[in-house]
């Protein structure tokens, strides 16, 4: 149980954009760069789970040889959440870049995230 909802609750957070966000260094730069370099880190971590989920789900079918001691249920049922984990984080990792070049294309505005958080604070 620990195990889905650490997982589905990390693509939770990140549909929302409610994780944390270490944006020292981006605020410091200007928009259109900034959302660049956003850009490069979210194709980096963006391929890494895409060469990674062909190996995890072959991992993830082996698993299901072997069963829990108690209740004899197949680990590849306990850890299948990490697959819907990589297919929901690649989903959104596309949205965000797509949001991103068109900031970077000049086709959009940023919004400034001090801004999103006086707004979600008035709220």
């Amino acid at each position: 149980m620990f195990v889905y909802l650490t997982l589905l609750g990390a693509c939770y957070a990140q549909r929302d954009k409610k994780h944390i966000q270490f944006t020292l260094v981006y605020d410091s730069l200007p928009p259109r760069f900034a959302s660049f370099t956003a850009f490069l880190g979210n194709l980096i971590i963006l391929a890494a789970f895409a060469i990674a989920f062909v190996p995890t789900v072959k991992y993830i079918n082996f698993m299901g040889m072997q069963t829990t001691a108690v209740l004899h249920i197949g680990l590849n049922i306990i850890y299948m959440p990490y697959i819907v984990f990589v297919c929901l984080m690649v989903i959104y990792l596309i949205m965000e870049m797509v949001d991103q070049f068109m900031v970077f294309a000049g086709l959009k505005k940023k919004v400034a995230l001090k801004v999103l958080c006086k707004d979600s604070i008035a709220g």
